[in-house]
């Protein structure tokens, strides 16, 4: 009888929660159009991007962006809601 082959361990590094995070949304301004709604992440270990919770202040829907770029800490990761939009949180989405 024949033994089955070892199953190779998978090389993905495994996602770590980042520690020791700092979030702050900042004032955007785009033309004549100035919005609380650019949120950034700062982590002191970890590999991140971040995530915003914005809202449409005309219609009051909610909705989440995710930056598009991963940084390794401590460097901050950044992204913006819709023109005109508020952000309402922010928070480190392990990568």
């Amino acid at each position: 009888m024949t033994r089955p082959a070892p199953v190779a361990q998978s090389t993905l590094a495994t996602q770590t929660t980042p520690t020791g995070c700092t979030t702050w949304i900042e004032w955007v301004a785009e033309g004549s159009n100035y919005y609380y709604g650019r949120g950034n992440v700062r982590c002191s270990t970890g590999r991140y991007k971040v995530k915003i919770q914005c809202r449409n202040a005309q219609t009051g829907v909610g909705y989440v962006v995710y930056g598009t770029q991963a940084v390794y800490a401590p460097n901050t990761a950044t992204t913006t809601c819709y023109s005109g939009n508020v952000a309402e949180t922010v928070e480190a989405v392990p990568q």
